[in-house]
């Protein structure tokens, strides 16, 4: 517990339908994610697993001096609250509660920061889910999280991760027998780290979450991004501890990323990839073939058409397009994050125009001019633009909207 500008109490960890202290900076204090999650589920009504949020005071705090005492206990008691919400409990295996930990910086990070997912898991709650699900979800499950956690927290090459998962799948019978062997490969080589492997314990496996997200603001990729950026140091990252559902669960579940409109040429409409039976990080780590957002109105119009209502309402909300994150489990929506999602120049100019003549938009036409930064006119003017004539050499997943000028080299 700490005390903002004007003395009001701001407490270290905030739970999503926590009111934030008078005077308190949302987005200082809880990380862009986390703020975000906090509206949407407190003010907006939309369908938002429960969480908390770790502040980036205690980021700093850790930083500077260490674990910072007491954050054990407050960690604690929020959990415990998030499995009286949904009638689970952290690391039991009748009614397992399994949670993801991701870092949610002040200012926007796409991919620079950490994320661990199915935090919580253990042999005895994968024989739980594997009873409660299907033997296929529930190695799915446990495979994920050994990854992660190696990778994450203690710092395995992502390499060597896949070379043990292939060498204890080598010989096993295929299915769920190959899954597991795969995980059991993984873990023999987190043993052999220093740290002392995957913990069983569920208490230490979110300890060590939190940890890696509260380390990976110092590392290489976002040190090299903030100092691009002009972001500084000294803001921290908060760390979001929410509750998991689950995108691989049965055909009617999946993932997916979603612009408000197109954000390469501005076009109005969703935007996105979807995936079906699969977690967030499928789909953003470019391991996986994604499809369109058509897929998911075939397979799921109820949910397609809720997704649209929830789009249109955060775009009118921040009054801005807008990026959302978010999976289906079992024929049900959630919504995991928003934010001002990134846009060419074109685009830029062509929403800043349409939003302001869209006479039921919530924008002014003195905010959108002064949302368009005068060097995007330069951008535009000096773009390179492809031959319509051309013949494409490839096709593949797109990184980022634009387009690459130059000698192709072999």
């Amino acid at each position: 517990m700490s005390a903002d500008g004007d003395g009001t109490a701001v407490p270290s960890v905030v739970a999503f339908d926590d009111p934030i202290a008078a005077g308190a900076d949302a987005t200082a204090l809880l990380g862009g994610k986390g703020a975000a999650l906090a509206e949407m589920s407190r003010e907006l009504g939309l369908p938002v697993p429960p969480g908390f949020i770790v502040t980036t005071e205690v980021c700093r705090g850790y930083l500077e001096h260490g674990w910072p005492e007491g954050l054990d206990e407050q960690i604690a008691a929020h959990i415990e609250r998030l499995g009286e919400q949904l009638g689970r409990r952290l690391g039991d295996p009748e009614a397992p509660l399994l949670v993801s930990v991701r870092s949610g910086a002040p200012i926007s990070m796409p991919g620079m920061m950490d994320t661990l997912l199915n935090v919580g898991m253990t042999e005895q709650i994968r024989e739980r889910l594997a009873h409660e699900a299907s033997p296929t979800f529930a190695a799915d499950t446990w495979l994920r999280f050994c990854r992660m956690y190696a990778e994450v927290v203690l710092g395995v090459p992502r390499d060597a991760i896949e070379q043990a998962a292939d060498a204890g799948s080598d010989g096993a019978a295929g299915g769920v027998a190959e899954v597991l062997a795969s995980a059991e490969g993984v873990r023999r080589l987190a043993a052999e780290h220093e740290d002392g492997g995957i913990p069983a314990d569920p208490v230490e496996q979110v300890r060590g979450a939190v940890t890696a997200v509260f380390r990976s603001w110092t590392s290489e990729r976002a040190r090299v991004f903030r100092e691009r950026e002009g972001v500084s140091e000294a803001l921290g990252t908060a760390v979001t501890i929410q509750a998991m559902v689950f995108g691989n669960l049965d055909d009617r579940s999946g993932t997916g990323v979603v612009f408000t409109r197109d954000p390469s040429n501005g076009d109005p409409g969703p935007y996105g990839d979807y995936l079906a039976r699969a977690q967030g990080e499928d789909v953003v780590a470019g391991t996986h073939a994604v499809t369109g957002l058509d897929a998911l109105e075939r397979q799921l119009p109820e949910i397609y058409t809720e997704l649209g209502r929830a789009l249109d309402g955060l775009e009118r909300h921040y009054r801005d397009m807008c990026d959302v994150e978010f999976t289906v489990s079992e024929g049900r929506l959630y919504i995991l994050q928003t934010r001002i999602g990134r846009r060419s120049p074109l685009a830029a100019v062509r929403i800043a125009v349409a939003m302001a003549e869209d006479p039921d938009f919530p924008l002014t036409r003195a905010e959108a001019v002064a949302r368009v930064e005068p060097s995007v006119f330069h951008e535009l003017a000096t773009a390179g633009r492809v031959d319509p004539s051309s013949t494409p050499v490839a096709t593949g997943l797109a990184a980022s909207p634009g387009v690459g000028v130059g000698v192709l080299c072999c």
